[in-house]
């Protein structure tokens, strides 16, 4: 059976549900050959894979050339694509440019994009012509430069983002699955009990982000 954004979208509530990275036809075979329904062609490949400091520098071509690899590896995972820095920050229109090349070029079947509350209108655009995204809040690695790598949702505030993020409000926008990389303590608490109440009655999926250590 192909995964598609729907058929992993309608497991919420059924089932727990597992993406694994790969950057390669090889790795991406064996993640198929397992049974885990999404492969994640991830913008990481530039500095696990490719030498980069962090994840900014790859281009597109790049993540097309690993894209269309993973493609030839499965068949039957979900294939989503990040699109990488400053491919669709500039404008909606090349946005929708770039995110079509995945699919279109690559055999993506969803592409990821950063960013919760101010990427609405974007998404909205993307989901309107043909083109499944899954979304990416807390820890942002394309915001490196401001963010650093540091655990998001420590704070109240942040935590207050996070659920902005993912409010009723953004949840319209057809997000098919959203990727969360966030950790709470101290005075994030009181929202993080808002963040997940609202995770339970969301209509989709959401993904915690465990890396190996």
């Amino acid at each position: 059976m192909k995964w598609t954004a729907s058929k992993v979208k309608a497991l919420k509530g059924e089932q727990k549900i597992s993406m694994v990275t790969a950057y390669d036809a090889l790795s991406a075979r064996l993640v198929d050959q397992a049974g885990i329904p999404c492969v994640l062609v991830g913008d990481s490949l530039a500095n696990t894979a490719l030498g980069y400091e962090n994840t900014l520098p790859v281009t597109i071509e790049e993540m097309l050339h690993h894209t269309r690899a993973v493609k030839r590896g499965t068949q039957e995972a979900l294939i989503v694509a990040d699109l990488p820095f400053m491919s669709y920050q500039i404008s909606h229109e090349q946005g929708l440019q770039n995110a079509g090349r995945f699919l279109k070029e690559a055999g993506a079947d969803a592409v990821k994009i950063e960013g919760g509350e101010m990427r609405v209108p974007l998404i909205k655009a993307l989901v309107a012509n043909g083109i499944p995204v899954v979304g990416h809040i807390g820890l942002t690695p394309q915001s490196v430069k401001e963010m650093g790598y540091k655990v998001q949702g420590r704070a109240a505030e942040e935590a207050a983002q996070l659920l902005a993020d993912q409010c009723p409000d953004t949840d319209r926008r057809n997000c098919h699955r959203t990727e969360d990389n966030h950790q709470y303590q101290d005075g994030g608490q009181a929202a993080c009990g808002r963040v997940h109440r609202y995770r339970r009655q969301a209509n989709r999926p959401g993904l915690g982000v465990y890396p190996l250590k």
